[in-house]
């Protein structure tokens, strides 16, 4: 099965998005500090590329236009991350509003709430994982 460019393409820039969670994360803990611009424009790129994209390959898999027939594995798996992947983008959302909500009184919204910090990209991760798989059991396997 060919790999269409746009997939290889998100998949990519998904890599992109997560490091710049991580270093927006990274930095706000370390220099208390909230990269407000960086974290705006990746929630937009996340919402505009990433999130259309999912829609697009979702319209393109209706019953009566699919252009290939999954695994029960690869479906369930596509169903989670779909799912999964959307819940963790709206939990990115209100992460930022409240981390930038916080720095701008200057609080240390990573460090004074590192459990939920880790806990949240420990879950940021397994979406990223669980796309990485999709991607993998979809082209290569």
């Amino acid at each position: 099965m060919e790999i269409p460019p746009l997939s290889i393409f998100t998949l990519l820039t998904e890599v992109v998005v997560t490091s710049s969670v991580l270093f927006i994360i990274y930095k706000g803990y370390t220099e208390g500090r909230f990269l407000r611009g960086l974290a705006w424009w990746t929630l937009a790129y996340e919402i505009g590329v990433n999130v259309a994209y999912m829609l697009f390959r979702a319209l393109g898999h209706v019953a009566d236009r699919a252009t290939a027939v999954h695994s029960p594995m690869v479906t369930t798996l596509a169903i989670f991350h779909g799912i999964f992947s959307l819940l963790m983008l709206c939990g990115l959302i209100l992460f930022f509003i409240f981390a930038g909500r916080a720095y701008a009184r200057g609080v240390n919204f990573f460090r004074n709430y590192f459990s939920f910090t880790v806990t949240f990209v420990l879950l940021w991760g397994l979406s990223m994982l669980t796309g990485v798989m999709l991607f993998v059991f979809t082209y290569l396997f």
